[in-house]
């Protein structure tokens, strides 16, 4: 067991490590991974690996999850392209995300 859990740790050392773990074993099944991966990559500055996932959790036809278009647009607003922001705030918002909806409107404003 000791062996075992000492190679696990070495998975779970950080959430990047983890998910990518994870999309490894299930690339085409794990979309709850590339989305929080995602997140990780965002929140560490990593805007383009971040669209990436957020891109990849919408092509593997999760569309309906309106917060996949909330974040990437978010992560969008990061590097300065607000056409693409908008379109995914909009996207969300039709799909029901209430802070996408907010987004949304914030930007309309300006």
């Amino acid at each position: 067991m000791a062996y075992v859990t000492y190679n696990q740790i070495r998975i779970w050392k950080n959430g990047v490590d983890l998910w990518s773990y994870v999309i490894n074993k299930e690339p085409e099944k794990v979309l709850f991974a590339y989305y929080n991966r995602g997140g990780l990559y965002a929140k560490n500055g990593r805007y383009h690996e971040a669209i990436e996932d957020y891109s990849k959790v919408i092509a593997l036809n999760y569309q309906e999850y309106g917060k996949v278009y909330t974040h990437r647009g978010l992560v969008y607003l990061k590097i300065g392209n607000m056409r693409a922001a908008v379109a995914d705030f909009e996207k969300a918002c039709g799909l029901g995300d209430a802070f996408g909806c907010s987004a949304l409107k914030m930007y309309r404003m300006r």
